[in-house]
């Protein structure tokens, strides 16, 4: 089943239906060369195609574990994360927190993805950008974004117990 998934996510419908749902915000974000439609050939890769790959792999938090605010890789153009979870109402506090600048904007700019480590530092961003959506972490629910130099996302305090596991798959697609 598994494999049946990840060669549909390979295909080429899926892969032209990513690339006309993403374009308009790609182009935002990256400027004309977005346009380049995304192949998964490797002999296409040319002026008017870019390769991609999708990747997928399965992330678990568990209790004391968090992810904090960075922006992923500048090599992803598409990344999202379904959700798998084995009791509905106990982890609702650990969807996925994205952010939005509110000053300072300059200093924030993260394309090479930098993982704030510092606590400081941490302060000094939740004081410069503020949370505008934080999914609730419900069993079969995707959640995505487009990667941008400003596509801040962390998951701060999922209040994961003893027992808990925060269970994900997250899919992106990269050149």
């Amino acid at each position: 089943i598994w494999k049946d998934f990840f060669d549909e996510l390979n295909s080429k419908n899926f892969i032209e239906s990513a690339y006309q749902f993403s374009l308009i915000s790609n182009i935002k974000s990256r400027g004309l060369k977005a346009l380049k439609k995304w192949t998964t050939s490797t002999n296409k890769s040319n002026l008017f195609y870019k390769q991609v790959k999708v990747e997928i792999y399965f992330t678990l938090l568990k209790k004391g574990n968090f992810l904090t605010p960075h922006t992923d890789a500048q090599s992803k153009l598409l990344s999202t994360i379904l959700y798998f979870d084995d009791d509905l109402n106990s982890l609702t506090d650990a969807g996925t927190e994205f952010w939005k600048n509110e000053s300072n904007e300059k200093y924030w700019k993260n394309w090479e993805n930098k993982h704030l480590k510092d606590k400081m530092e941490i302060e000094k961003f939740k004081n410069e950008n503020k949370i505008f959506h934080k999914n609730k972490f419900e069993k079969n629910k995707l959640v995505g974004f487009i990667k941008t130099a400003y596509s801040w996302h962390s998951i701060l305090n999922p209040n994961i117990k003893d027992s808990q596991t925060r269970k994900a798959l997250v899919i992106n697609i990269r050149y």
